[in-house]
């Protein structure tokens, strides 16, 4: 199968996985353990999107050569001294001039979570909640910065889906619109 068909399916699969997800933050009871596995296992395809060695989106941009750019909320992250949990969403601010844009591999490494001590990047976002979560595989825990992100998502994942998840569920999708329009600023 080609890599812009398998792209665009992973797309598409995103989607109908998270699109309940958009719905108004404001009835988060409709997160119920179904979504919560859909977004789980949508942060898997995320993985294959942007983490794997041979990941979709450098394998579909071979044929455009066009850079990425992510379009986000320019944010100063002050680190708190005694707080269990600070996130930042990363979604664009209604007005550009509050808005900064990275390549993806600063995408990636962007820090919208300090829970329990640990610093979590977007890359380490997905790839524990691929490899530890059951997004792609389901392990143990391997240290403990695995551990206190997997007691952050059981307790917490209702404000982290709205605040986090959904922002590189955003980014993925318009990843895949670009690709379309052969616009890469989002």
């Amino acid at each position: 199968m080609d890599a812009e068909l398998i792209f665009l399916d992973t797309l598409s699969d995103i989607r109908n996985k998270i699109q309940d997800s958009f719905l108004d933050p404001v009835h988060y009871e409709l997160f119920d353990e179904a979504k919560r596995y859909d977004l789980i296992k949508a942060c898997g395809l995320l993985r294959q999107l942007f983490l794997d060695d041979d990941n979709l989106v450098n394998a579909v941009n071979k044929k455009y050569k066009v850079p990425i750019v992510f379009r986000i909320r320019d944010f100063v992250r002050p680190m708190p001294k005694n707080s269990n949990a600070i996130w930042f969403s990363i979604l664009p601010a209604p007005y550009d001039s509050e808005n900064i844009k990275v390549k993806l591999k600063e995408f990636l490494q962007l820090t919208p979570l300090i829970y329990l001590n640990h610093v979590y990047s977007i890359k380490n976002i997905i790839k524990i909640s691929s490899h530890v979560l059951g997004g792609i595989h389901l392990r143990p825990p391997k240290d403990e910065k695995e551990k206190a992100f997997a007691l952050f998502e059981n307790y917490f994942y209702i404000y982290f889906i709205i605040t986090q998840r959904l922002c590189l569920f955003k980014a993925a999708f318009l990843c895949g619109l670009s690709f379309c329009n052969i616009s890469w600023e989002f």
